[in-house]
């Protein structure tokens, strides 16, 4: 529901030094060579192995859902050969060079910088405060190794270990959300996924009912239907019929002939006459400022009041050239 940004050139550097020192060259090097024999041909570009492999862990996610549409379509057979052994002890039953790998993932997210675990940098590295799947809870860091986050691996690494540890399969998410996405087949929307515009992909409405309200979320993204539908955000955002009656109700208490009375009245409490308290700064007062794209990212239920504002004519999209 909330776009994430590419992350920093420096940041990614930091995140590949963190995979290197927990996954020995010899694993890079089997990797790059064993995963060519799934992967698309026009994966890799680099010459070396350990140039390969930096490609597998920072590509960017359309890259990686490149492959594995080309995966799941031409060479599920192929990768099944090569990180699957039914007959492993391990749980899942993988290889034991995509075990390993399957496994770095956890050293990978503890790993420490100046006292920080990766864990916490990555998800500041993002701006992000606020799940993007569902935009309701709270993801900051409470201590410089204590995480509010979990890392969704979009693609899951038991099915894809391939991509256990590549940065753009990481998304930072809520406990909730993760939990309930984990283990889904269909189809899901990242939040890197630069194809959609989840502003505009996705509206929040709401209907009317005789005891209160219905809040309504829709999208004609067949992706995002899905995390809608498997996530339970629908369900999920059921009790904000709430938050709906209070801006409602608001609207209807500042109504604009009296935000025309509050402007008379402290014009005229003013002896010099020269303050003029225009609509804009009632509303501000009464329901704070507009929502920007960039506080969706850091404010719960943001998107939500963000879409029934502007479905209130209270801060019309239309009239602002930030949305």
């Amino acid at each position: 529901m909330i776009k994430i940004h590419t992350y920093s050139n420096g940041f990614q550097e930091e995140y590949f030094e963190a995979v290197r020192k927990n996954v020995g060259i010899g694993d890079m090097k089997a990797v790059a060579a064993s995963s060519k024999k799934f992967l698309p041909l026009d994966f890799f570009t680099a010459k070396d192995a350990e140039g390969r492999f930096r490609e597998l862990i920072l590509a960017p996610y359309k890259k990686l859902k490149e492959a594995e549409q080309y995966i799941r379509k031409n060479k599920m057979a192929e990768m099944e050969a090569e990180c699957r052994d039914n007959h492993s002890a391990h749980k899942p039953q993988l290889t034991d060079l995509y075990y390993r790998l399957y496994k770095a993932f956890r050293d990978v997210a503890k790993s420490e910088k100046d006292g920080k675990s990766l864990r916490v940098r990555l998800v500041g590295n993002t701006g992000l405060t606020v799940c993007p799947y569902c935009n309701r809870d709270y993801i900051n860091a409470r201590a410089r190794n204590a995480s509010g986050a979990q890392l969704d691996h979009f693609f899951s690494r038991s099915k894809y270990p391939v991509f256990a540890v590549s940065l753009y399969n990481l998304v930072p998410a809520c406990g909730n959300c993760n939990r309930i996405k984990s283990g889904g087949s269909k189809a899901f929307a990242s939040p890197f996924d630069e194809e959609i515009n989840f502003n505009q992909e996705v509206r929040f409405s709401y209907e009317s009912q005789d005891d209160g309200y219905i809040v309504n979320i829709e999208t004609d993204n067949e992706r995002m239907k899905n995390n809608l539908e498997h996530m339970k955000i629908r369900e999920a955002y059921a009790i904000h019929e709430r938050d709906i009656k209070m801006i409602i109700e608001k609207q209807m208490e500042y109504s604009k002939s009296q935000i025309e009375e509050f402007q008379k009245m402290f014009k005229e409490l003013n002896d010099s006459g020269k303050i003029y308290i225009t609509e804009e700064d009632v509303k501000r007062a009464v329901f704070g400022p507009p929502i920007s794209e960039e506080d969706m990212k850091t404010r719960s239920l943001a998107k939500m009041y963000h879409d029934i504002y502007d479905k209130l004519g209270i801060y019309p999209v239309t009239a602002r050239s930030d949305s």
